[in-house]
């Protein structure tokens, strides 16, 4: 998607979703400006970020020596702070392109768990580019205001957020998370399995952006019967480092990427368990909203329904919808400042 829109300059405040795959930025008027990923290319030797976002991740996979690509956060948490600073600082700048703006605030959505140590490596990094408060939005709330459920509800309302990094299943009463569990499997364990299962059963290689794509295109968390028998893509030999074109079964797909699904499966079924009885009730006349990217996985909303008996629903566009949660609270940050932690 990249960079969205021009003439952003009278910025007052925006909503910023930074998460181990793509990192999101609303503007309080414009929406959404900004979808990248959440990489940076360093060079080693001039001792300099070079790109980010679409423009870093292209070098992933091709890098010269000198050149390296790094992802600040792992599994949903900042694994490297400096970078993690390095790679805000760049994506505020772009959204400035040079110009002199916002002391605005900042919304930005995070974990519940969210440690101090990562909350002051987020404000150092928005005041070094002159960027004003940052308020720390959990991340269930704004999955929730995004999909346009009513937080303040008296009755229990479940989210489940499917990012690249971490899996984490919520229940919101009354505009408070009363429920939180998180797991570190995810998308990016998804597409580890099927670099794996190329090289294993294809003898080819292929890189994440290339795994992303299958992922996305003939990946099925269950074998269905509409998608493509097979399916061709371009990977380099494992032998002769030759290009070459592989026929991918998507069945055989389907069963190298079984454990890490299971694993989401797993990880939901005990959260169901664990779940106050009376949260549940809720759960069986309003449904279990999914969001995040892993939740438009093909078949991964009847998998887990038949798995435990409730009904998921996909957010409609689940990629966006918690970026857009954070716009939700940007024209009246007082009348939120409740959910703010």
């Amino acid at each position: 998607m990249g960079l969205l829109a021009d003439n952003v300059f009278s910025i007052k405040n925006i909503g910023l979703d930074i998460g181990t795959s793509n990192t999101r930025i609303f503007i309080e008027g414009k929406g959404v400006i900004l979808d990248e990923p959440s990489v940076l290319a360093y060079n080693l030797w001039e001792k300099k970020v070079i790109a980010v976002g679409e423009k870093a991740k292209q070098y992933i996979g091709r890098t010269p020596q000198q050149i390296k690509t790094i992802y600040p956060l792992r599994d949903g948490m900042i694994r490297d702070f400096k970078n993690f600073k390095l790679l805000l600082k760049a994506f505020l700048k772009k959204i400035k392109k040079g110009k002199k703006i916002f002391k605005g605030k900042i919304v930005l959505t995070v974990p519940s768990a969210i440690s101090d140590v990562e909350k002051k490596a987020i404000r150092e990094a928005v005041r070094e580019v002159g960027g004003g408060k940052v308020f720390f939005l959990p991340t269930a709330i704004a999955a929730a205001l995004g999909t346009g459920i009513d937080i303040t509800e008296n009755s229990g309302n479940i989210i489940i957020n499917l990012g690249g990094g971490v899996c984490e299943m919520a229940v919101i009463i009354n505009s408070t998370v009363v429920f939180s569990e998180i797991s570190r499997i995810a998308g990016t364990k998804i597409e580890e399995e099927i670099i794996r299962a190329i090289h294993d059963e294809y003898k080819g290689e292929i890189g994440e952006n290339k795994a992303e794509k299958c992922k996305k295109t003939i990946g099925s968390a269950m074998k269905l019967g509409w998608l493509d028998v097979n399916h061709k893509i371009l990977a380099k030999d494992v032998y002769t480092n030759a290009s070459k074109e592989l026929t991918i079964d998507t069945d055989k797909l389907s069963d190298a990427i079984k454990e890490p699904v299971s694993s989401i499966v797993n990880f939901v079924k005990k959260c169901i368990d664990i779940i106050p009885a009376s949260h549940l009730k809720d759960a069986e006349h309003k449904g279990i909203t999914l969001v995040g990217g892993t939740s438009l996985l093909a078949g991964l909303d009847k998998l887990l329904g038949r798995e435990t008996g409730f009904t998921f629903n996909v957010a409609q566009n689940p990629l966006l919808t918690i970026v857009k949660g954070s716009g939700v609270t940007l024209n009246s940050l007082r009348k939120f400042k409740k959910i703010f932690i």
